[in-house]
């Protein structure tokens, strides 16, 4: 390697900031966030000519050295291109090596390899047209590193085994059905509204099975109440919840969209709207999707899915839901264990770049994606393992977002209550107030 003087080094330096404040229409940086610069004080100079960020000896990706070029002036880059350190604009993911440079680019640089937007979504993006685009890249990013492939077919619906009876003690109709969707999928549905002929604010809540003995634990009282409809979401037939049984997920109708078990219960949340969708009682502009544990993962991505659901509700949901996989507290689920436990939850790419290190979304994404719709995340104190600390994370980095969106931060929030891994019901009264707040206005 060549041996540099410290002078040879300044002058090197005041070179490459010339070059930067030389006027050039290229992407903005900050005053002291050159890559270059920080490349020469962490890496060497072996980094600011390689763009090998993880100094492994290895040559980076043509994205890494493109946007050194853009750094110095040499190439313009779109906010597009610099938020998802693509700069080829393949549609192939970017190396740790691109996304890394890119955050020393914008001076922001973490511990973790995500887009620089996590910290500071506006720094390159100017308009609200910009930020949805790179919004539509980072679902599709999403799929491509953790979901999978999302169905794109139009959905098709038959609900057969239709049935409804009367629930005198809470004045309301109970409806029961087996409904068939997608390439051959199937689902239980148990549906609950007032009996009034009412139009009302519908919770979704994806759960193992949708018998009445699921019932949420406040479900009564709000039909009582003439508050609000339920709908639970039986997903033990949608995909079985185990690894063995990945391969007929869907009945190998989507074995080419590399799905999981957490997508396919999510698509069996948008196909219950559809469904619900067409009942009188049902007020179809405020929708909430609710989940506990594995299925407030699936909620989350419901959410992705379909914008209908303008509450977005994840319970206890840890890594890969509510919680970003990079920042976690003493004692919480890493992103190794869930690849390695829970294989069939999410797609073979993820578990893929769990391997190998090379995982370079969080669900900082995801909530980027779901934003501006309301947001409630509930956690219990002692539930280390969902890893409270990085769910916390997640819903402070959001804020700017949602300021930034002309949004109210109360749209997004994370409340904790004492105790233990569960969907209590102190949850639910949270998120019944939650619901109160947004629906309200």
């Amino acid at each position: 390697m060549v041996s540099f003087h410290r002078k040879q080094i300044w002058l090197i330096l005041a070179l490459i900031l010339c070059l930067l404040t030389a006027g050039c229409n290229t992407v903005k940086v900050e005053s002291n966030v050159l890559a270059a610069t920080s490349a020469t004080d962490i890496y060497g100079l072996n980094y600011a000519k390689y763009g090998d960020v993880n100094y492994n000896e290895s040559i980076g990706s043509e994205d890494a050295l493109l946007i050194l070029k853009a750094v110095v002036g040499k190439i313009q880059l779109t906010p597009y291109q610099m938020e998802c350190g693509d700069v080829n604009d393949d549609q192939d993911l970017a190396s740790a090596d691109a996304l890394q440079l890119l955050q020393y680019t914008v001076g922001k640089r973490t511990q973790f390899a995500t887009g620089a937007v996590y910290t500071n979504p506006y720094e390159y993006i100017t308009t609200k047209e910009q930020w949805y685009q790179t919004c539509q890249y980072k679902k599709e990013k999403l799929q491509k590193q953790l979901y999978g492939t999302f169905p794109k077919e139009e959905m098709t619906l038959s609900a057969v085994f239709e049935t409804a009876v009367p629930l005198p003690d809470c004045e309301a109709i109970m409806e029961e059905c087996t409904l068939v969707f997608g390439n051959g999928l199937r689902e239980t549905l148990r549906i609950t509204y007032p009996d009034d002929g009412g139009k009302y604010p519908v919770i979704f809540r994806l759960d193992y099975l949708s018998n009445y003995e699921y019932r949420a634990p406040i479900e009564e009282q709000m039909l009582l109440e003439k508050r609000y409809a339920f709908v639970t979401i039986g997903r033990k037939d949608i995909a079985p919840d185990e690894a063995t049984h990945r391969d007929v997920y869907g009945l190998s109708a989507y074995q080419n969209n590399d799905l999981g078990a957490i997508a396919l219960w999510a698509y069996g949340a948008v196909a219950a709207a559809d469904y619900v969708s067409k009942k009188d009682f049902a007020d179809t502009d405020k929708f909430c999707i609710t989940g506990h544990s594995r299925d407030g993962k699936a909620a989350v991505c419901a959410g992705i899915m379909d914008d209908r659901f303008q509450v977005i509700a994840p319970n206890g949901s840890g890594v890969g839901g509510a919680a970003s996989f990079h920042i976690q507290n003493k004692g919480s689920e890493p992103a190794s264990h869930l690849a390695e436990a829970f294989p069939h939850w999410f797609s073979s790419s993820f578990n893929k770049a769990v391997a190998t290190n090379t995982l370079t979304i969080d669900m900082f994404d995801a909530f980027c994606v779901l934003a501006p719709r309301a947001v409630l995340r509930t956690e219990a104190r002692n539930d280390t393992w969902a890893n409270p600390d990085g769910t916390k994370a997640i819903q402070q980095a959001m804020n700017p977002v949602y300021e930034w969106l002309g949004v109210s931060t109360a749209y997004n929030q994370v409340v904790t209550r004492r105790g233990d891994h569960g969907h209590t019901a102190e949850d639910w009264n949270t998120l019944i107030a939650f619901c109160d707040s947004v629906f309200k206005e």
